[in-house]
C-alpha cells in the first residue's frame, strides 16, 4: 500500500482519523442544523397560524413559541461555535506542536467551545423540563412523573458539574479525573428523555383505546397520531444517543461524528411537540367539502 508523501509529517494513522472525524463530525452537525431550521420554520409557522385562528390559545401559542425559539438560538450558538472550533483547530493553528489534535486538547477550555457546550446543556435541560411537564399534564398524577423528575435533577446536577469540568485550563470532556461526569450525564439525559416519551406514548395509546372503546374508532385517531409522531420525533435522538454513549465509553473516534449531530436532532426531537401541544391536535381534509378537527389539549 502506497504511502502518501503529502500526508502530514510526525502523525499517525490513529492521529489522522481522530482529526477526520473532528472534521467530519462538524459537517454532519451543519447538516442536522439544516433539518433542524426547517423543523423550526414549519412548527413557527403552524404556531403563527394558530394565534390568529384560535384566540383563546393564545398565551399556550406564545410559550410554545418562545420555547421552540430558544432551542433553535441554542442550536445555532452550538452550531456556531463548533464551526468556529473547526477554523482555529484546522486553520488557524494548524502548525500548533503536534497537529490539530494537539491543539484542540490544549485549548479545549478556550470561552467560544465552553459556550457550545453550555448551549446544548440548556437546550437539553429546558427541552426535558417541558417534556416532564407535558408527561405530568397528560398523567394528571404527579405520582407518575415523581421518578423522572428526581433523573431530571440528577440529569441538571451532571450537566453543571460537566460544563464545569469541561471548562478548567487544559481539561476536555476526555481528561481522565477521579470522577467523570460525562458518561453518567449523556446516559441519564437520554434514558430520561426515552423514559418521558414511553410514558406519553403508552398514556395516549391508553387513551385511544378507551375512546374506541367507547364512541368509535374515528375519535381515537387523534391519540395514536400524536403517539406515533412522538415516537417518530423521540426515534432518531434515542438512536445517536445510544450510539454516541457507546463509542464515547469505549474511547472510538465514531462519538465525535454522532455527538455535534445530537445537539441538533435533540431540538428536533421536542419541536413538533411543541407545534402540536400548543394548538392540539388538529388535522383537517377537505373530503366531501367538509373538515374535521380532534383537540388534545395539553
Amino acid at each position: 500500500m502506497s504511502t502518501n508523501p503529502y500526508s502530514p509529517p510526525d502523525e499517525t494513522a490513529s492521529d489522522l482519523w481522530l482529526e477526520k472525524s473532528n472534521l467530519v463530525g462538524a459537517v454532519l452537525g451543519g447538516v442536522a442544523y439544516g433539518v433542524h431550521v426547517a423543523v423550526f420554520a414549519e412548527c413557527a409557522y403552524a404556531i403563527s397560524r394558530s394565534l390568529g385562528r384560535r384566540k383563546t390559545a393564545g398565551g399556550h401559542s406564545i410559550l410554545s413559541l418562545a420555547f421552540i425559539s430558544l432551542l433553535f438560538a441554542m442550536g445555532t450558538l452550538n452550531l456556531a461555535c463548533n464551526t468556529r472550533m473547526t477554523q482555529l483547530m484546522f486553520i488557524d493553528n494548524r502548525a500548533y506542536p503536534g497537529g490539530p489534535n494537539a491543539w484542540f486538547f490544549a485549548f479545549y477550555s478556550t470561552g467560544v467551545n465552553t459556550a457550545g457546550n453550555a448551549s446544548y446543556i440548556v437546550a437539553n435541560a429546558v427541552a426535558d423540563g417541558v417534556l416532564l411537564w407535558r408527561t405530568y399534564i397528560i398523567w394528571n398524577t404527579i405520582w407518575i412523573v415523581l421518578f423522572p423528575f428526581i433523573v431530571y435533577l440528577a440529569s441538571i446536577s451532571m450537566s453543571i458539574m460537566v460544563v464545569f469540568q469541561a471548562s478548567r485550563p487544559s481539561a476536555s470532556l476526555w481528561t481522565h479525573t477521579t470522577v467523570q461526569f460525562t458518561l453518567p450525564y449523556f446516559a441519564i439525559s437520554i434514558s430520561l428523555n426515552v423514559m418521558l416519551t414511553l410514558l406519553l406514548v403508552g398514556r395516549l395509546l391508553y387513551m385511544a383505546y378507551q375512546a374506541r372503546k367507547t364512541i368509535g374508532r374515528d375519535h381515537s385517531e387523534a391519540y395514536i397520531s400524536i403517539a406515533t409522531m412522538l415516537v417518530e420525533s423521540a426515534a432518531p435522538y434515542a438512536a445517536a444517543g445510544l450510539i454516541f454513549i457507546v463509542t464515547y465509553a469505549r474511547n472510538s473516534n465514531v462519538q465525535n461524528l454522532m455527538l455535534p449531530v445530537l445537539s441538533q436532532i435533540m431540538p428536533r426531537d421536542h419541536h413538533p411537540a411543541g407545534r402540536y401541544g400548543s394548538r392540539g391536535f388538529n388535522q383537517e381534509t377537505d373530503q366531501s367539502g367538509a373538515g374535521y378537527e380532534y383537540e388534545v389539549q395539553d
